[in-house]
């Protein structure tokens, strides 16, 4: 990626994984938190050149950046409440793809300003961070799924999504909740489902939402999502009565249970899901399905 400046000093500083430390780069992420840093540690790892800015220096010097290169990908992560104003600035800059990462949004009006952007740009190409929709545990989930409703009616999901650990400015429902209902979505899609309804209104008590969603009239999905001392659990079991598996998005694998035993299905997971999504961002035009799992997430963590 090459910066070209108004002024001959060099005024973005960034971070690289790698011994050459030339500005030119695919990928430059926006944001020196925990989370900027795993994404430049696992995408340069992966072969993939990337830089890493904070908001902060980006914010301050937005002024002083004159032209990006086209082919850069800008994947945003930062607390909500810095991530629309760097989105308006990326378009106001001319960027052509930019990942938000979640929470997408926290409030009514964080959503209706990005909504009003996805409506509205033409130019700038908005995705959401959703990575366990790109990897393998997800697929081989999927293909589970198909096969037992190949075998019954209908068949029910319980999900369970928390984590002892409590962060500064992201509540940990807004922080979880994305992960599981972008997996719902796309659940949806390939069934062919066109409607996502609430059956029990979400309640949030001690930082923990507990509610039931259905997609059309063959699944039920309960879900707790959020805080818990118990400590991290990322967890979907899912049954007809006479058949359950469970997918474990801590321990990277689903588990068959059959006749009060277990057995681990074969699943090849030694694919990245970070890595995953990059590369699907940089090959797609746009994302046609945004707005809509955008407001599915609304429904659930912002009721009117």
């Amino acid at each position: 990626m090459k910066l070209i400046l108004k002024s001959s000093t060099p005024i973005f500083l960034t971070m690289k994984l790698t011994a050459d430390c030339s500005p030119e780069s695919n990928l430059l992420i926006i944001g020196e938190g925990t989370w900027g840093k795993k994404v430049l540690s696992v995408l340069s790892g992966g072969h993939h050149d990337a830089d890493l800015i904070s908001a902060r220096e980006f914010l301050t010097n937005r002024n002083e950046v004159a032209n990006f290169e086209p082919e850069t990908i800008y994947w945003i992560c930062t607390r909500p409440d810095l991530q629309i104003r760097i989105l308006e600035e990326l378009i106001h800059l001319g960027a052509q793809k930019v990942i938000l990462e979640k929470p997408f949004f926290t409030s009514h009006e964080e959503f209706n300003s990005l909504e009003g952007m996805i409506k509205c740009v033409s130019a700038t190409k908005i995705f959401v961070s959703e990575p366990w929709r790109h990897s393998s545990l997800w697929e081989g989930a999927k293909t589970a799924i198909f096969d037992l409703m190949n075998e019954t009616d209908s068949i029910q999901i319980r999900i369970d999504r928390s984590s002892s650990e409590l962060r500064d400015f992201i509540d940990p429902v807004q922080d979880w909740l994305p992960h599981d209902f972008s997996l719902i979505f796309d659940l949806a899609l390939e069934l062919g489902e066109s409607e996502t309804q609430i059956v029990r209104s979400p309640v949030t008590k001690d930082n923990l939402m507990q509610g039931s969603v259905s997609i059309g009239r063959n699944i039920q999905i309960d879900f707790s999502i959020g805080f818990s001392s118990r400590g991290r659990t990322a967890q979907w079991v899912i049954g007809n009565g006479d058949q359950t598996f469970m997918v474990d998005f801590t321990a990277l694998k689903i588990q068959s249970f059959e006749n009060s035993e277990s057995r681990p299905v074969a699943l090849h997971t030694r694919d990245n899901p970070l890595i995953n999504q990059y590369e699907w961002v940089s090959r797609q035009s746009y994302d046609p399905d945004l707005l809509d799992k955008l407001r599915l997430q609304k429904m659930v963590l912002i009721p009117k």
